[in-house]
């Protein structure tokens, strides 16, 4: 299998499409699948390092901040169950807690953790994750600003 990083994304060259129907050009072009992985690649070695998703990444003030990163950082929290971040011109957390944990725990809690522009400028405390009809838990902003009601903390 050929491999190449271009702009800091992996790509990976194949026969064919992998699509069935029309072609995203944006995802396939010239014999090179785009992952939108964020990756590198030893030269000495051609060992391949996934970085992380760079459809998950924001710039926020010209820094890069990647939202799995904040979002697993939330979930190794012991006052989150489960947690979904999302960018919408902030980042926004979206929070199931534990027992009586609050928005201002968590809040103190990523403060030791991620820095100050990594941080959620909102964080929504949700009764439960909504889901999709197959049981995924939703990233629709919409559908998890609906659960959330007007129960946000901004900080």
């Amino acid at each position: 299998m050929e491999l190449s990083v271009a702009d800091g994304e992996l790509l990976v060259r194949l026969e064919s499409c992998p699509y069935l129907g029309p072609v995203d050009r944006t995802r396939w072009a010239d014999g090179w699948l785009r992952t939108r992985d964020a990756a590198a690649i030893d030269p000495a070695t051609g060992l391949v390092t996934i970085r992380g998703r760079l459809d998950s990444q924001v710039s926020i003030g010209g820094l890069k901040v990647d939202l799995t990163e904040v979002e697993q950082v939330l979930c190794t929290l012991p006052q989150v169950e489960s947690a979904v971040v999302g960018f919408g011109g902030e980042i926004e957390a979206f929070l199931v807690l534990r027992g009586d944990a609050t928005a201002g725990d968590v809040e103190a809690a990523l403060a030791g953790l991620l820095a100050a522009y990594k941080r959620p400028t909102r964080l929504h405390v949700l009764p439960a994750m909504p889901r999709t009809a197959t049981g995924k838990v939703s990233r629709d902003r919409a559908v998890l600003r609906a659960a959330a009601g007007a129960r946000a903390v901004s900080r």
